[in-house]
């Protein structure tokens, strides 16, 4: 689904499939295996979801295309940028009300200049 880049630990997997068997979505096929099987109520809940599946699978196929590609290296390469300086700026400073505000002004100025591109 994400072309790799994603991993998910057993910490992960094994409470989501317990809430997925416990709501009736999934089956335990083998227990040895470890392999499940969507039951006929999930597979209704997946129909049900199919609108916000649809958007999140491509949600990752972009995700994985822009990753991928090496002409938008450069905008991959800025956006960890900007993200490594919001985190910084979050974890290490002390922001004021006013900082705040310009941070996000500044973050909303670049959204409406990339977008009118």
């Amino acid at each position: 689904l994400v072309g790799g880049d994603y991993s998910p630990s057993a910490g992960t997997i094994y409470p989501t499939l317990t809430t997925l068997e416990d709501m009736n979505f999934i089956a335990l096929l083998d227990a040895e295996r470890k392999q499940y099987q969507v039951t006929e109520e999930g597979k209704v809940y997946l129909a049900q979801q199919q609108d916000m599946l649809n958007a999140l699978l491509e949600k990752l196929r972009l995700r994985r295309e822009i990753h991928g590609n090496d002409q938008l290296i450069d905008i991959h390469r800025a956006m960890e940028n900007l993200k490594t300086a919001l985190r910084l700026k979050l974890n290490v400073a002390d922001l004021n009300p006013q900082q705040i505000h310009q941070i996000a002004e500044k973050i909303d100025q670049a959204a409406v200049e990339i977008g009118r591109l």
